[in-house]
């Protein structure tokens, strides 16, 4: 159990124990069926948690948040009063450097001036400094020992140099200014000296006794211990200092880099305003971008500057700053290192308390929804506990009164001995339990496959024993289910080669009679240039295929876009020519993959069972072999043996021709019937030919009618019989319409303009004539199919697609071609009643002839039930038995026109 000192309620929950009598209780509720309503909540068999921990973790964050906002606050305020402390001890540092050096400034200037007004006072005695001279020098030289004077010229009026006061005289001493800008000036100050560094020269008009001024004093004054006290006080300090003249002009500086003439020469000015001798006042100008004072050294018209940038400055305080920052930045780390360590002990804690209620919540919620049966019992085998399950499994046992009773003597006699075994061990003894397979009678009376387990429980001994009992029906059937999903291609959702393999082995091992024919067509299909298929090409590549197949046909498919068609007992085995081109045209379309199309190349093989093999193997092997041989026609057969049935075949084709050429083709008439008002309008045209005392439909014969290329001379017949029989319905009235049915490549060449030219069809005033054509156009041809109907339209004919639903039934293509209305296959007709894609289709087929004004015929319609379904659909006419058998032409002139019934 984890501890967090700032929510010991947390922590202090213990976890609940799920004691003996809590469950006898829990049974007793599940037996009577009254649960009391608890806090805790089921729903969708998960229970609905509580939200346990927020306010503890919004007051941790809380106070994290707190603390790093007052640490970062005191931070802050540090850095800022650390910054005015700097700039407080900046402008308190250069104001007493200033005093500092403008007394000692002063102290030098009033030095100097004490030699002046000796030698002024010396002067004074005689009218020429001649005579004096000696006594001038004497007494320079003697003060000049204790003054900051080094060196002193004496001029005249004229500026003419009289003598050198100094203790060693110069060669050539220095010019002396003018008279005049001494009398306006009182004092000029000038330098430094170029020959003693450290020296600034001053010079200054002396009165003689008359009250003129006679002469002219230039001194040199030693200002180096003005400059070592400079040079102490900015000792990385950063302070600048410089001494500067009432023009701006600097006669000492800390540092020549640091010199703004024109800086100097505005606090000059400002100092003393222009041409006002006023002495300038100090001043600290806090808010400028540099500290610094300007003071005038007493007695001189001299300027004392002191300042310091505030970069300066500024790299005093931010030292500290990153100081704090740092150790804000450690103080922040530290917070939220233990407000991170204190929140996740609360989720440890809370995960704590959510499993144990969990786990109590899942334990009743097993007990009472649990599929298998529990029960729990002593180690005498009275049961303590057993939910519904169990009982009912058990047969028979559901009455309440069960808690204390035996288990042995509600089981069956093989697990009845195992339990009893089980429960005499010793109470200390290891046992792996009981395990029993076998059927069980319920409550029902159903008989069930079941598995008991039982294990003894106990921590330091065996206390008591579980008994589970499963159903295992479900099981059984799931495994079942996974059996039959191995046996699926994931890809294409087919069977795969093994199971259908295994059928077909099956298959040909139960054909007792050698007699009956099976067919395996092979069907590879690739993408153009021989590429394979991808996985999702072939998905499509195999619902195209389930289109086009029957249901009694079983399909398979190797997952690498090869696929294999059985068609069991067929009676003739050249009909899988038509089967295999029908395959072949159904992927002339392309397969529509998302918003891309992609074209799919096929071959077919076609292996006959006994002529091509006789085993599994061997008929695979025959018709992948004839596929992949399959280059001059899309479709062969696996090898000789076929001829046989093909000599047939031409047998047949013979007595068809000669059928046709004899003229023994006749026609019959359908009722065609308008389903919403249930009057007979028309009929379709059925023809029927005579094979020797055989009448049969000739669309029995259509494979051997378009391998024998009998099209054109059986659309002739069937047009010669129906101009023949024009003269017969025109005594009647039943007949407004006539629909006959074509050849496809007659309609598709050409032929048939010829033949209506040539025959000379005429049509009735009241009877509309038409034909209707196969619903298989290739894709290639489909601009014949769009000519030959405007010539059919021109002439007065109108133009319907026949058999449509049992190919492609491209909805798109049916709008394109102009017709004037669709036949649709009656295998459509009859499952639109009971399969949800079939009446999909229609309601589609029906939405979209409304919409293209096209009508559409049903056909094969058998019970009043469906005509009123189609008509309710918007299918405007129909055919089939419920209407009538199809009459002759004489017969049906005798009809009257009436509704239906």
């Amino acid at each position: 159990m984890f501890f967090c000192p700032l929510f010991p309620q947390l922590s202090a929950a213990p976890l609940r124990i799920i004691t003996c009598g809590e469950i006898q209780q829990t049974a007793k509720i599940l037996k009577t069926g009254k649960a009391r309503a608890g806090k805790r909540e089921v729903e969708d068999g998960k229970v609905r948690k509580k939200v346990r921990g927020k306010k503890p973790k919004r007051m941790i964050i809380a106070v994290g948040v707190m603390s790093s906002f007052i640490l970062t606050s005191i931070a802050g305020y540090e850095v800022y009063d650390r910054r005015n402390d700097a700039y407080r001890e900046a402008r308190s540092d250069i104001a007493v450097y200033s005093a500092t050096l403008s007394r000692q400034a002063a102290d030098i200037v009033r030095s100097q001036r004490v030699v002046i007004s000796e030698v002024g006072r010396t002067l004074l005695r005689s009218e020429d400094a001649r005579l004096t001279r000696e006594e001038t020098v004497r007494r320079v030289r003697a003060i000049a020992l204790q003054s900051s004077v080094d060196n002193l010229f004496l001029y005249d009026a004229a500026s003419n140099f009289l003598f050198d006061a100094s203790e060693k005289p110069l060669d050539s001493p220095p010019y002396a200014p003018t008279l005049a800008s001494l009398v306006s000036q009182g004092l000029v100050v000038e330098g430094p000296t170029p020959a003693s560094p450290g020296h600034i020269s001053a010079s200054q008009a002396l009165l003689s006794r008359s009250g003129r001024y006679r002469w002219i004093a230039t001194s040199w004054i030693d200002f180096s211990p003005f400059e070592k006290t400079v040079s102490a006080v900015i000792n990385d300090k950063g302070v600048k200092v410089a001494l500067i003249t009432a023009a701006g002009r600097p006669l000492i500086a800390s540092a020549s880099d640091g010199i703004d003439l024109l800086a100097f020469g505005q606090e000059a000015v400002d100092a003393w305003g222009r041409g006002v001798s006023e002495e300038p006042v100090g001043a600290i100008f806090a808010g400028a971008s540099v500290q610094k004072v300007v003071r005038q050294v007493g007695g001189a018209p001299l300027l004392l500057h002191v300042s310091i940038d505030d970069s300066v400055v500024d790299a005093r305080w931010k030292r500290t700053g990153f100081y704090v920052a740092g150790l804000t930045a450690a103080g922040l780390i530290l917070i939220w290192t233990l407000v991170f360590f204190v929140l996740r002990q609360i989720d440890r804690l809370i995960e704590l308390a959510n499993r144990a209620e969990k786990g109590e919540a899942k334990f009743l919620e097993i007990l009472s929804k649990l599929g298998d049966g529990v029960i729990s019992t002593d180690l005498d085998g009275r049961i303590r506990f057993a939910n519904h399950q169990a009982l009912s499994l058990l047969g028979g046992t559901t009455r309440i009164g069960l808690s204390g009773e035996q288990l042995q003597s509600l089981l069956p006699p093989v697990p009845r001995d195992m339990f009893v075994a089980l429960v005499s061990q010793p109470a200390t003894a290891s046992s792996s339990g009981m395990h029993w397979d076998g059927r069980l009678q319920t409550e029902s009376g159903r008989v069930v496959d079941s598995e008991i387990k039982a294990f003894l429980t106990g921590r330091v001994q065996k206390d008591g024993v579980v008994v589970t009992i499963h159903d295992a029906t479900e099981q059984k059937a799931h495994e079942a289910r996974l059996i039959d999903a191995a046996t699926i291609d994931p890809v294409t959702h087919l069977s795969n080669v093994v199971t259908f393999s295994s059928r077909l082995a099956e298959l040909l091992t139960s054909a007792k009679d050698t007699d009956t024919c099976h067919a395996l067509l092979a069907v590879h299909a690739d993408l153009a240039g021989g590429l394979p298929l991808a996985e999702s090409v072939q998905s499509l590549a195999a619902d195209r295929l389930l289109t086009i197949t029957r249901d009694s046909d079983s399909l398979a498919s190797d997952g690498s876009g090869r696929f294999f068609v059985l068609l069991r007992n067929i009676v003739e085995p050249v009909d899988m020519a038509r089967v295999a081109q029908r395959i072949i045209a159904a992927y002339e379309a392309p397969l529509h993959l998302g918003n891309s199309k992609v074209q799919v190349v096929t071959r077919v093989g076609v292996a006959l069972f006994p002529f091509d093999g006789t085993t599994d193997d061997a008929l695979l092997a025959s018709a992948n072999a004839a596929a992949s041989s399959a280059t001059m026609r899309p479709y062969r057969f696996a090898n000789d043996a076929v001829c046989r049935q093909l000599v047939r075949f031409q047998s047949q084709a013979d007595s068809v021709r000669s059928a046709i050429k004899s003229g023994h083709v006749n026609a019959l008439y359908d009722p065609l019937v308008e389903l919403r008002t249930g009057k007979r309008i028309g009929s379709l045209v059925s023809p029927h030919i005579r094979m020797g005392e055989r009448n049969a439909p000739l669309d029995r014969f259509l494979s051997i009618i378009e391998e024998a290329n009998l099209c054109r001379s059986a659309d002739a017949s069937v047009l010669t019989a129906v101009q023949h029989d024009l003269t017969t319905l025109a005594s009647g009235q039943s007949v407004s319409q006539l629909l006959i049915p074509v050849q496809q490549d007659c309609f598709l060449s050409g032929d048939l303009m010829q033949m209506l030219s040539s025959i000379g069809l005429n049509t009735l005033s009241h009877v509309q004539v038409g034909f209707f054509v196969s619903e298989l156009f290739p894709k290639k041809r489909l601009d014949h199919a769009r000519t030959t109907i405007r010539q059919l339209r021109k002439a007065g004919f109108a133009t319907y697609l026949g058999d449509f639903g049992v190919g492609l039934a491209s909805l798109t293509e049916l709008l394109s071609l102009g017709l004037d209305g669709v036949i649709v296959d009656h295998s459509i007709i009859n499952a639109a009643s009971a399969q949800d894609d079939a009446f999909a289709f229609m309601t589609a087929l029906t939405s979209a002839a409304s919409a293209g004004e096209m009508c559409v015929i049903a056909t094969g319609v058998e019970s009043e039930e469906t005509a009123s379904m189609l008509s309710n659909m918007g299918v405007d006419r129909a055919t089939g038995p419920l209407f009538g058998r199809a009459l002759t032409a004489s017969a049906l002139a005798n009809i009257q026109p009436v509704g239906l019934t």
